[in-house]
């Protein structure tokens, strides 16, 4: 860490000259931390340095020319990190006046945008830099009108970006009564319940504290079956600070016809402590769990409603959030940070489309770690994301939404205790949401909605879905567009962190440009199954570490890209090998139909050398490992000795 600001100061200008290449905006940038630095010195006060630092860009943003305003978020970003505490009273007096200046008109007379936000006042907010710092600025002394700082209580800033926003109302929730009276509390004019980071980080300590210290101990379980809510957040963010694992199911398992389903789970997971929403999940959790062994089994609701109808064995979840002092919440703290990076951190079941039983598959410390980082979806000191999570959080990608958004410094929006496309358009257009992550199904009832066309949609810059069910066979079918331009498109390039190989039929790593198994080594991996940890055929331990075996059979070429067939390949005297398919059933079309079809589809370049149905290599289903995946090297083995494969 930079101990000077001297320091800071000049290895920013070497990052300047090392990594920015064109001449204007290398100026521009060394312009920009000389005023800085006049600031950090108290040179010069916040809103003066904002006017300089617009004078630094107002020539090319007025001309139209390339210029790099992003650079200056990111400064910021990076001196609160370097700095902490004791210049983050300059660096907020800078950011409000910054956001404060005119707008920046060009020579035709249109606000000049970056990225579709207006400069300066649309820029960024960059709250999540005084995280561990957190000032709370009365502007009302400065005379200021900016209230609409992340929507606080007017007159009042707080310098925390928002945790999460949930679009439901704040009397749902009990935990946010208790913090009602907070300066910090935060409400939107529909009423919606709005946390900053240091108030949800509070009431986490205090849920981890007391998980700790009288409920469970580290390394303990804790079953949750609620809808998404804040209250799940603060479970997951607890469940991390007190090193517990969490695992959370889906809570429709407390209907009666679920219920053995539901005794199996928690038979595999034996956790310390479960988690419902209601006096009615109090209720079928009891029965669901009566023949059940579990007479240390902690359990909590979220309402109070009813609480004591249960022979005082429920805990009401809001009592667990009860403030502790700085001392105890800076002692839990530092145990947290000394984690065990091969604990269990989240179990998640599988869908069980594979096998016809769902599986529980363990996440470690280290895991959850890697793949937060691995794949962030902000670029550095970008913080003004708003992120809404729409699917349910007993699946895979509801925490590693919430860690990610967390990791960035973003806003999690609940649009609500289920998925409703109406409300989720309604928080779009009001939070102005920028990134979601929405199932196939999800999208398709979005877009169905109606009036989705007159919807205001300009906030979103991110959004990721799942690949969807082909319901009908697209061979015999015309396309209209091509989505991956000049070749076949690619599955990608491995992470970073991640390694990859292709293992042949003599269990040896191929070369580039040939097929194998795709086998896969990272952090990122899963640990191993809840009920059989010893029996994981689809990994295995070398002098080069762990590797997991997907069962894909693939190729990388010499740029590094990797591809996964659908078609295994059979040795050819000039081309090496060409593709020959394996189907279940040619469905009354001839080998000549197929051949036909595919040149049309692909061209000349990618004729089929032959097929087979399975039932011809005396299968009846294809061969799968344990996850489901068809084993490509298996076929090759059952094709070798036949006539159709080798001629």
């Amino acid at each position: 860490m930079y101990t000077t600001v001297s320091s800071w100061i000049r290895a920013r200008h070497e990052s300047i000259e090392k990594w920015t290449k064109i001449p204007v905006e290398k100026e521009e940038d060394h312009l920009v931390i000389t005023a800085l630095e006049s600031l950090l010195n108290n040179q010069v006060s916040g809103s003066a340095t904002a006017k300089k630092i617009n004078d630094i860009y107002l020539r090319s943003l007025v001309s139209g020319h390339r210029t790099s305003v992003s650079f200056v978020w990111g400064v910021f970003a990076d001196a609160s990190r370097w700095f902490g505490a004791s210049h983050t009273q300059q660096l907020v007096d800078l950011i409000v006046a910054i956001k404060q200046l005119p707008d920046v008109v060009d020579k035709a007379g249109h606000v000049v945008t970056n990225g579709g936000r207006v400069i300066w006042r649309e820029l960024h907010d960059f709250g999540w830099i005084f995280f561990e710092h957190g000032l709370d600025l009365d502007l009302d002394t400065e005379g200021s009108t900016y209230a609409e700082w992340h929507v606080q209580a007017p007159g009042h800033l707080n310098s925390h970006t928002l945790a999460a926003t949930s679009m439901q109302r704040e009397k749902s929730s009990k935990v946010a009564r208790t913090y009602q009276n907070s300066t910090d509390t935060a409400k939107t004019k529909t009423g919606c319940l709005r946390w900053t980071y240091r108030q949800f980080n509070s009431v986490s300590i205090s849920l981890a504290e007391r998980l700790s210290q009288d409920i469970s101990r580290p390394g303990s379980r804790i079953v949750t079956l609620i809808p998404n809510s804040v209250e799940w957040l603060l479970l997951l963010s607890a469940s991390i600070i007190s090193k517990n694992a969490i695992a959370c199911l889906d809570a429709n398992m407390l209907n009666k016809p679920r219920h053995d389903e539901l005794g199996r789970k928690i038979i595999d997971l034996q956790p310390s402590v479960i988690v419902v929403e209601n006096a009615e999940g109090m209720s079928a959790a009891e029965q669901a769990l009566e023949s059940l062994d579990l007479q240390d089994l902690v359990k909590v609701s979220l309402s109070d409603k009813s609480i004591f109808s249960h022979s005082g064995s429920w805990l009401r979840f809001a009592d667990l959030c009860s403030p502790v002092t700085d001392q105890v919440a800076s002692a839990r703290i530092d145990d947290a940070r000394q984690d065990d990076p091969d604990r269990d951190a989240l179990i998640v079941y599988t869908s069980g489309t594979s096998s016809g039983i769902p599986k529980g598959c363990i996440r470690h410390v280290r895991d959850l770690a890697t793949y937060t980082v691995q794949q962030a979806w902000n670029l550095p000191g970008d913080t003004g994301g708003k992120r809404a999570l729409q699917t349910a959080n007993f699946r895979v990608i509801a925490p590693g939404c919430a860690l990610k958004a967390w990791y960035g410094g973003a806003t999690i929006i609940l649009t609500g205790r289920i998925f409703d496309p109406v409300k989720f358009l309604d928080a779009m257009e009001e939070e102005r949401m920028t990134e979601v992550v929405l199932l196939p199904a999800q999208l398709y009832a979005i877009a169905a909605t109606p009036g989705f066309e007159l919807r205001d949609k300009s906030s979103l810059r991110f959004m990721m879905s799942g690949g969807d069910i082909i319901f009908t066979w697209p061979y015999w079918d015309g396309i209209e567009s091509i989505p991956f331009y000049s070749g076949i498109a690619p599955l990608g390039r491995p992470s970073p962190g991640s390694r990859v190989r292709l293992i042949g039929e003599d269990n040896k790593t191929v070369e580039r440009g040939e097929f194998g198994e795709l086998h896969i080594q990272s952090d990122s991996v899963f640990k191993s199954y809840l009920a059989a940890p010893d029996k994981m055929d689809v990994v295995y331990m070398d002098q080069d570490g762990r590797w997991f075996k997907t069962g894909d059979l693939g190729m990388i070429n010499d740029a590094g890209d990797v591809y996964i067939t659908a078609v295994v390949g059979r040795p050819h005297p000039t081309l090496g090998q060409e593709p020959f398919a394996i189907l279940r059933s040619f469905n009354e079309k001839s080998k000549s139909d197929l051949s036909a079809h595919v040149i049309a589809m692909h061209g000349p370049d990618w004729v089929l050398g032959g097929a087979i149905e399975l039932k011809t290599l005396g299968l009846e289903t294809f061969p799968t490992n344990a996850t489901g995946k068809i084993q490509k090297l298996d076929l090759l083995a059952a094709l070798a000795g036949s006539s159709a494969f080798a001629s």
